[in-house]
């Protein structure tokens, strides 16, 4: 068959080229996501580039990221003027008993196929304790908005997903204690991005 895959009706096959690629000091913890737009590229150009890179960020502190050749002088200028907030678009949020992806993805400003897109998730199916990343762009800046406690819930839990602190968030409700009942109605922080 190899000496005549032409006659078994198989098209010759013409190998891609190697990529040409460059590493990149990354010095912050940086959404893969930002570092696709700024090196001209897509996401997963970066992932496949990167298989290390285990989650939808780089690790605290300085990582070598592989990046297109073409891009890398382009990309350090760019990178160095990012501010620490336009450096993290994604925040992770941790599945809890009774959530629903439709239901994260609406308290969260979110369409059901954005938060599966960035999630790369095929169906609708979630675990719990599961890792899932919002995007904190699309989360509106202001008054806080509000969180309905669920059995098995912890101030420092609520707190940790809304991305604040369990002193803030006791605080914002007017708690003198971490005690919470399944039902209760709690203001949580609206992320700025």
């Amino acid at each position: 068959v190899s000496k005549n895959f032409v006659g078994f009706g198989i098209a010759p096959i013409t190998p891609e080229s190697p990529r040409e690629v460059t590493r990149v000091a990354v010095t912050a913890t940086t959404d893969l996501d930002v570092i696709a737009k700024i090196a001209n590229t897509d996401m997963k150009t970066i992932v496949t580039l990167n298989p290390a890179l285990l989650r939808a960020y780089t690790p605290h502190g300085t990582t070598m990221v592989a990046i297109p050749v073409q891009d890398a002088r382009v990309f350090e200028d760019k990178y160095a003027k990012l501010s620490s907030q336009d450096r993290r678009v994604l925040r992770e949020y941790k599945v809890v008993r009774g959530d629903t992806l439709s239901e994260i993805a609406e308290r969260h400003g979110l369409s059901l196929s954005e938060l599966k897109r960035i999630n790369n998730l095929r169906s609708d199916q979630i675990q719990l304790g599961q890792l899932l990343y919002l995007d904190n762009s699309k989360v509106s800046a202001g008054a806080p908005s509000h969180y309905t406690v669920r059995a098995g819930d912890t101030i420092s839990e609520i707190a940790e997903r809304h991305g604040c602190t369990a002193a803030e968030l006791r605080k914002l409700n007017g708690l003198k204690s971490s005690v919470i009942q399944p039902g209760q109605r709690l203001k949580v922080p609206r992320s700025n991005g």
